[in-house]
């Protein structure tokens, strides 16, 4: 028998047993109460290919252990840095440039012609900008390098609880930051903000007879395959339709995306 058996160190499968993680689940409750935790998402992962030649990966956990919770920003110098890396402000500005390359950070420049860097969100995610002004947040998008990629609009006509006839739009628009090495060597990815609108919707585009309830119709918007548009004509107030229909949209608001649905589901097609 051994010692790990007779301690009750492991579970049946061999890993160690939940009720052990006492220290490291206590760690937790204390830090979340007193700050200074920093969560670092899963997709870090994703992006360690991209330092695998540099040890850039010390300058960004140090960014996430002094930038600020709300904004993520970094005040502190090169020559601070340098000195509390123990390193030369010649490694620290390439590893910088490693960071921004693949789309970690963001440096912008600050007052008395210091630069600030900023860190970037690690996941993709869907924005809804109903309360923000959408001019503002495409600024913040460009500033941070993300490129428009497509623009998906939805409309949905359905009968609310009432029986009350309902027209509704909603809009998704990619943007994409292409994240790569310094090197630019063959592995890459994008990553990906959705914003969402809402709108009035458009009784008129539900006139034609042919729409069929509780079937998803699409129209082309333009030759350049990265806009399009869906019709969704529900029998009523379904929100699991509803639910599936945007969660298309957003699916599809990757490059390459539109062109492939709109290859296989040609017979659904329908001209406005």
């Amino acid at each position: 028998m051994t010692l790990d058996v007779e301690l009750h160190l492991t579970d049946k499968t061999g890993e160690p047993a939940e009720e052990n993680s006492f220290l490291y689940k206590e760690w937790l409750k204390i830090k979340k109460e007193q700050g200074g935790y920093f969560l670092l998402a899963n997709n870090i992962l994703q992006y360690l290919p991209l330092l695998k030649n540099s040890a850039a990966m010390n300058l960004y956990l140090y960014y996430t252990e002094v930038a600020r919770n709300q904004g993520g920003f970094s005040w502190h110098s090169i020559s601070r840095i340098a000195k509390e890396l123990h390193t030369s402000e010649r490694t620290i500005n390439n590893w910088n440039n490693v960071l921004q390359k693949a789309g970690l950070i963001l440096r912008v420049s600050g007052a008395k012609s210091s630069y600030v860097t900023q860190l970037l969100p690690l996941e993709d995610f869907l924005l809804n900008v109903d309360h923000l002004k959408i001019n503002k947040v495409e600024d913040h998008l460009s500033d941070a390098k993300f490129k428009f990629q497509t623009s998906i609009c939805v409309y949905i006509k359905y009968l609310n609880q009432d029986h009350k006839t309902i027209f509704t739009q909603k809009k998704y628009s990619t943007y994409a930051l292409e994240c790569c090495d310094i090197k630019k060597d063959s592995f890459s990815f994008n990553r990906y903000v959705v914003l969402e609108e809402t709108f009035q919707g458009k009784p008129e585009l539900f006139k034609e007879k042919k729409l069929k309830k509780d079937v998803l119709y699409w129209n082309d918007d333009n030759d350049k395959g990265n806009s399009l548009t869906f019709l969704c004509n529900l029998s009523k107030e379904d929100e699991l339709g509803y639910e599936k229909a945007l969660r298309l949209a957003s699916q599809l608001t990757r490059k390459g995306l539109i062109s492939e649905y709109k290859k296989i589901y040609k017979e659904k097609k329908i001209t406005l």
